[in-house]
C-alpha cells in the first residue's frame, strides 16, 4: 500500500505548484468575469451564476488537492502545505 501511495504522492507533489497556480488563475478570471457581468447591461443573470459556480468549484478543487496530498503522504512525518 505504501508503494501505491508513493506512486501517487510524489508526482502529485511535483506538479502541485503549477497546478495550484493554474487553478487559482482560472478562479480569479471567473471572479473577474462575474464582476464584469454585473456592470454590463445585456448579460443574462445565468452567466453570472455560472462564473460564480465555476470559480467556487475551482477553489474547492485547489483545497481538496492539498487534502488528498496530506492523505496520500507515504511517510509518517507531518506534511505542511503552504498556499
Amino acid at each position: 500500500m505504501k508503494i501505491l501511495k508513493s506512486l501517487l504522492f510524489y508526482p502529485m507533489m511535483l506538479i502541485r505548484g503549477l497546478f495550484l497556480r493554474i487553478v487559482h488563475l482560472l478562479a480569479g478570471l471567473c471572479v473577474l468575469g462575474l464582476i464584469i457581468s454585473f456592470f454590463l447591461d445585456n448579460v443574462p443573470i445565468n452567466s453570472s451564476f455560472v462564473f460564480l459556480i465555476i470559480g467556487s468549484l475551482l477553489e474547492a478543487l485547489a483545497y481538496f488537492y492539498d487534502v488528498i496530498l496530506i492523505k496520500l503522504n507515504p511517510t509518517d512525518n507531518e506534511l505542511i502545505l503552504q498556499q
